[in-house]
């Protein structure tokens, strides 16, 4: 791959291919480039995802009751874990609907809100400088007393999680080298790694100038 990117390979443990035989993880390394704040060329983009789904959803409750929560929370009860929390980007379409802004962070971490927006799964950015690999997708507990969730998790712990969002890694405008990922759990057929792939890298290219790198995966 070349460049100073560290963690060249996704795994997914056994304990996730139990519960999701069909879970894969599209997901990109990107490097160089610039990372702005509140680029003006995500606005379009932004405005598209959010109209159509404040059409599409209306109520909290509309929320729970996805296909794409439901793939991710009845397995979780099958094994215990009964935590009523929505996944972290539907906590996030829930301030969407009731008519709160959009939360500007960076324009990748941006783009990553968007892009599970778009697709109504979990997807994250996080800085591949601040990661010891190896990296895994794990059905662990992200914090002492909590249950466990599918979690990204490198050889010093959890990264980030479906329901606890991102813990540490978080990308910033002083990032060089980062990666973002869609956790796809293979609703009906999962989605298309091509299209889900190319969509990705022109939204990130766009917003940034990166230059893309595939990171090998499982699945």
């Amino acid at each position: 791959m070349g460049g100073m990117i560290q963690v060249q390979r996704i795994t997914v443990s056994s304990r996730i291919r139990e519960l999701w035989p069909a879970l894969r993880i599209h997901a990109l390394s990107f490097a160089g480039g610039k990372i702005g704040i509140g680029n003006p060329a995500i606005d379009p983009l932004r405005r598209a995802i959010l109209t159509r789904l404040r059409h599409r959803i209306h109520t909290p409750r509309e929320i729970l009751e996805l296909p794409q929560q439901k793939a991710f929370d009845l397995p979780l009860r099958g094994i215990g874990s009964s935590s009523s929390r929505p996944l972290r980007h539907l906590a996030l379409l829930a301030d969407v609907i009731a008519g709160r802004p959009f939360p500007v962070i960076n324009d990748v971490v941006d783009c990553a809100h968007l892009t599970a927006l778009f697709h109504l799964l979990p997807a994250f950015a996080w800085d591949l400088g601040s990661l010891t690999p190896p990296l895994q997708v794990d059905l662990i507990p992200p914090a002492v007393e909590e249950e466990a969730e599918p979690c990204l998790v490198d050889a010093r712990g959890p990264v980030a999680g479906i329901r606890c969002g991102q813990l540490r890694a978080a990308v910033t405008t002083a990032t060089r080298e980062f990666a973002v990922g869609i956790v796809d759990p293979g609703l009906e057929g999962g989605l298309d790694p091509t299209r889900t792939c190319r969509r990705l890298a022109n939204w990130v290219r766009a917003l940034t100038g990166a230059t893309v790198r595939t990171l090998e995966q499982d699945g």
